[in-house]
């Protein structure tokens, strides 16, 4: 008599000890990981309601226009950067207060970020943004 053979089974692939391994994995590399520090530069800090700084305090106004022109205190800026920062460090050695930028909405953020830079290499470590309300949109009536 003949018995038929029995092909063995196909090993069968366990996940409870794949899963137990990634959490595993998760968690060490959530404990040995280091996270990037916050790099020095402008401390940004939200002024209270109705603060507005006082002009006669040696405060230094930059203007920036939607076109790009930079106006320091009224005066028209150079377009190249070095002429840029010599009126800065200029108004910086002249006033010791704080300096506040106004950019048009329609500028591009890098232009902002790159006077921001300008205004830091001048010296200044004091910056105010200057921000207008938004106008709450006016509801047509029924």
């Amino acid at each position: 008599m003949r018995f038929p053979r029995r092909r063995p089974d196909a090993p069968a692939l366990e996940l409870a000890p794949l899963v137990d391994v990634l959490f595993l994995l998760l968690v060490f590399f959530m404990v040995a990981s280091r996270f990037p520090e916050v790099p020095a530069g402008f401390a940004f800090e939200p002024a209270k309601g109705g603060d507005v700084l006082d002009e006669e305090a040696g405060t230094v106004r930059l203007v920036l226009s939607h076109e790009g022109a930079l106006t320091l205190s009224g005066t028209l800026l150079p377009e190249d950067e070095t002429g840029r920062l010599a009126a800065l460090r200029q108004a910086r050695a002249s006033a010791p207060g704080p300096l506040v930028l106004a950019a048009d909405r329609r500028i591009d953020h890098g232009q902002v970020v790159a006077v921001l830079t300008l205004a830091e290499v001048a010296g200044f470590t004091a910056l105010s943004l200057e921000t207008q309300l938004a106008e709450e949109p006016t509801r047509g009536k029924p």
